[in-house]
């Protein structure tokens, strides 16, 4: 089991950066899409929805590994 956050948001520069706890996948298995304000993130055959800030509605996408 995971303890502590599955998810936060941090500012890095101009950038607005979710993070996801998201155990053994590796950036290549990662597709993310954004519909509005709700990213979903694809891994194999899982998907998880996270609701983002309305901040962030139609703002690019992409994977960046920790």
């Amino acid at each position: 089991m995971y303890r502590g956050r599955t998810e936060t948001i941090r500012e890095e520069g101009e950038a607005v950066i979710p993070e996801l706890a998201i155990s053994f996948a590796s950036k290549a298995d990662l597709d993310l899409t954004q519909t509005g304000d709700e990213l979903t993130v694809h891994v194999g055959a899982y998907k998880r929805k996270v609701v983002l800030p309305r901040s962030l509605m139609g703002r690019a996408v992409s994977a960046q590994s920790s």
